[in-house]
């Protein structure tokens, strides 16, 4: 068979090669049927990765898993349609949010269903945002977690549930067999309890519950969605020549061009789909960064000339039939200095095909990197130090703020060790953040980390600020929401290469929200994410600044792009 539906095109130029040879490689190993096998030594061998490995290959045959039992899930979605709900929110994060915030935003919905929100962020204003936008005694709302003990969802989850006056009908849970969150759901009645299949990880897991139920209640056509990734899935088969397995193809690409120092994937999406980048961030990078490796996936940024960019690049467009004029002149002009790949689908709903697509060439790329693909210890490592932080706080009261080094009107800057050594031997009066900006290799990106409420104006004074780095420093930007990113990027910060250099950026919110049953707020809950997360990096010897802002945060930030582009004169 082949995919009529999808088209995948490489404009690689001298690394086609190393690409070839890997295929090579790969049909010699009989990657493909090891890999619909489930066999845990294509990553590692050592027992503990083995173990871990052979319990998260499950999302291979997910969307077979989930097709029959659409029917009864389309069901239960009329059933809330016809008890009159208005709103749904999906209160989740990372692996349990990321699937469903990409189908709001890019997949159409039949009228009359609820319109579905999804908070993942513990800002304060992000939460008062969200109970301002829905009629609160006619909201669904879904308590998605894996483990069922994650603290962004619990502690959505007392807030809501103590507005909704502890009415556990209001309320549906999606999570693993045996799960804390399982046992409360059963205890405080809840509607509905989806059990997912437990050999799945967060980030994999799209195309299970925590995706299809949140994008079905909310009126979304998952039967296509799931065929679609079905298709993907046979055409991706051991039956089909290594050089047509799309998703394979696009994993050896991902691999050796990572090996050959193109680790920074930069995707440009089709406005449709924008959102689909959140999604493959996390992926990608959460799969990949560990053991001093990975790949950098770059979304969101603004498509340049072939001189703004390093020799560090590979491009990805994912668009719907061909790009518009001006990105496909773009991109022509691109791939006589950088390596291109372009993928085409027919609509929206092609993502559940693109979903799997990308998993499976996530997975091979972790294999030929030797990288176990399934974990993510760093992860974990920030939120046990953010559980310290918390713990410090129920005891004195107030967190524990680092030392400040730099002082401006309406900021203040704390560095990581290794970027006040990094910023030391630099010769010259220049102050300390613009040493730290300057003092990087050819190879580093910036990651822009901003734990703010959303909003178009922050939105727009952080992108220029982005894309003023970009331009100026010549380097690849991330930018993630804090903590939403811990879940996603984290891992690559904290695990991959030591090519990162990072700018976690916080304020003082402006109407803070305590958490029901905890003795803390979301904005202190926000707070020691933030510095949590900063220990961890500066524990890991990279290279970051908190810049904590004093002032208006859309001007402070306007400010601080302005002296970007005067030269970093702040």
């Amino acid at each position: 068979p082949t995919v009529t539906n999808f088209t995948q095109d490489l404009s690689i130029g001298i690394y086609q090669p190393k690409v070839q040879a890997a295929l090579e490689r790969m049909k010699g190993n009989k990657f493909v049927s090891r890999l619909w096998g489930k066999d845990a030594t294509l990553w590692k061998t050592d027992p503990k990765h083995v173990a871990i490995i052979k319990n998260s290959l499950g999302w291979l045959k997910v969307a077979e898993w989930v097709e029959p039992r659409l029917e009864e899930l389309a069901q239960f979605a009329g059933t809330v349609k016809s008890e009159g709900f208005s709103d749904v929110v999906l209160l989740g994060m990372g692996g349990s949010s990321l699937a469903p915030e990409v189908f709001r935003r890019s997949l159409s919905v039949k009228k009359g269903y609820p319109k579905l929100h999804v908070l993942d962020s513990t800002d304060p204003g992000w939460v008062a945002q969200v109970e301002k936008s829905i009629k609160l005694a006619k909201t669904l709302f879904i308590v998605a977690s894996k483990s069922g003990a994650t603290i962004e969802p619990l502690s959505f989850y007392n807030y809501f549930f103590d507005r909704a006056k502890q009415n556990g009908r209001q309320f549906v849970a999606i999570t693993d067999p045996g799960s804390y969150l399982e046992g409360v759901a059963k205890e405080m009645g809840f509607k509905r309890i989806f059990l997912n299949p437990s050999d799945i990880g967060g980030r994999f897991s799209a195309l299970s519950y925590f995706g299809i139920v949140p994008a079905a209640i909310a009126g979304m056509d998952v039967q296509e969605l799931i065929e679609r990734a079905i298709e993907m899935g046979e055409n991706s088969s051991p039956k089909v020549p290594i050089q047509d397995n799309q998703p394979v193809v696009l994993g050896a690409v991902l691999g050796e061009l990572a090996k050959a120092g193109r680790d920074k994937v930069t995707l440009i999406l089709s406005k449709e789909i924008e959102s689909f980048g959140l999604w493959i961030e996390q992926l990608v990078a959460e799969s990949s960064g560990k053991e001093g490796k990975g790949v950098v996936p770059i979304a969101g940024e603004n498509l340049g000339t072939p001189e703004e960019y390093g020799g560090d690049r590979l491009f990805v467009s994912v668009s719907f039939g061909k790009n518009p004029k001006p990105i496909e002149i773009k991109l022509t002009a691109l791939e006589k200095k950088h390596p291109v790949v372009r993928i085409q689908i027919e609509n929206e709903l092609d993502l559940g095909a693109e979903m799997l697509r990308w998993e499976i060439a996530t997975a091979a790329a972790c294999s030929i990197l030797s990288i176990n693909a399934f974990d993510q210890p760093d992860v974990q490592s920030a939120k046990d130090v953010t559980k310290l932080i918390l713990k410090d706080l129920s005891v004195k009261g107030s967190l524990s703020m680092p030392a400040v080094h730099l002082q401006g009107k309406k900021f203040k800057a704390t560095f990581s060790r290794a970027s006040m050594k990094n910023a030391e031997s630099s010769n010259g009066q220049k102050s300390l953040l613009r040493k730290f900006v300057e003092r990087n290799g050819a190879g580093d990106y910036f990651g822009i980390l901003a734990y703010f409420p959303f909003d178009p104006a922050i939105d727009k004074s952080l992108s220029e600020l982005r894309n003023a780095l970009k331009v100026i420093a010549k380097k690849s930007t991330l930018f993630g929401y804090g903590p939403r990113y811990l879940h996603s990027t984290g891992q690559l910060h904290k695990g991959g290469g030591n090519n990162g250099v990072f700018f976690i950026l916080t304020g003082d919110p402006k109407n803070d929200l305590q958490v029901p049953e905890q003795n803390f707020t979301f904005g202190q809950l926000e707070m020691a994410q933030a510095l949590g997360d900063f220990r961890a990096l500066d524990a890991n010897d990279r290279r970051a600044v908190w810049i904590h802002i004093t002032g208006s945060l859309v001007q402070t930030l306007d400010e601080l792009t302005q002296s970007v582009r005067a030269g970093f004169n702040v």
